[in-house]
């Protein structure tokens, strides 16, 4: 836990499931379709980041997938 994470959401639950969207990408048609922090932690339910000083929850049933670079 730590590290930079981005998580890429479902984008049917962003209600754009008919058109093609590349899995890693960042805004489609102006709308933020991932969101990028430090983990906090991840557990069977949820996804924590801390962004902007604030911790966002993530339902892990939102999550298309998780990106982690490189070290």
């Amino acid at each position: 836990m730590g590290g930079t994470c981005t998580v890429q959401f479902r984008r049917d639950a962003l209600g754009s499931a008919g058109s093609p969207i590349p899995p890693t990408t960042g805004v489609t048609n102006g709308a933020e379709v991932s969101v990028s922090g430090k983990l906090i932690q991840i557990d069977s339910d949820w996804v924590v980041l801390s962004v902007h000083n604030q911790e966002l929850w993530v339902s892990r049933a939102n999550v298309l997938l998780l990106e982690f670079p490189k070290p």
